[in-house]
This record gives C-alpha cells, sequence and structure tokens, in this order.
C-alpha cells in the first residue's frame, strides 16, 4: 500500500499551472462539492460545472487553473487544467492525458479560412 500512495502523489502535487491550491480556487470547489461524501460524485460535480461555466474558446494560452476560473473561459488544454486542478483541491488524484484529435471536430466552430489552414 505505501508504493501506491507514493505513486498517487504526484497526482495530488501542485504545479506552476495547476495552482489548486488558491484560496479562489478551493472556496469554488468546496461550494461544488458540498454534500457529496463519495469521490466519484464530487468528480462528476466537477466534471460538470467545467464543461458547463467555463466557455470555450480557441485563445490559446498557458492560464494557471485559477486564472483560467477567474477568467470563466478556456480553450481545450487550460479547462483540463483547471478540471484536474480542482479535483485534486478535492482530494482526488488526476493527472493529464493529451489526446490527438482531428482538425474535423473544429470545422463547424473556427471560421473556414481558419479551418482551411489547419493540418488533418
Amino acid at each position: 500500500m505505501a508504493i501506491e500512495d507514493e505513486t498517487m502523489d504526484k497526482y495530488l502535487a501542485e504545479t506552476e499551472l495547476c495552482d489548486w491550491r488558491n484560496p479562489d480556487l478551493q472556496e469554488k470547489v468546496m461550494e461544488i462539492v458540498a454534500g457529496a461524501s463519495l469521490p466519484e460524485e464530487k468528480a462528476v460535480r466537477i466534471f460538470y460545472y467545467v464543461r458547463d461555466n467555463i466557455r470555450f474558446s480557441i485563445a490559446f494560452s498557458r492560464s494557471k487553473a485559477s486564472q483560467t476560473l477567474k477568467k470563466g473561459y478556456g480553450e481545450c488544454g487550460t479547462k483540463t487544467n483547471l478540471q484536474v486542478g480542482m479535483l485534486r483541491a478535492a482530494g482526488i488524484p488526476a493527472r493529464y492525458r493529451w489526446v490527438k484529435a482531428k482538425s474535423v471536430i473544429l470545422k463547424h466552430l473556427v471560421a473556414d479560412f481558419v479551418y482551411k489552414k489547419m493540418p488533418p
């Protein structure tokens, strides 16, 4: 069990961009997970909060989790960073996973001239 605990520590750590100890972020997490006792329920609530309350933007940046929360919008990377930060603030080990997506998923979200310059 000690080996497993050591392995999970890195998924609970605060990093430069995953600043889950930020007071505003922690306050929002406590609000979101209030009344939830199971980690699964907390995780689902956090997922839906980020999905439904943080608008999607294509303005790529290296925003900290707390900055994305404050702005109220972010692209896939910064929204993921916020979700990971919120999960860690709730005591749930979380990590990043990058997925390569085809540009076709953005076809109706970006201007045609931008889409035509994107790799497939």
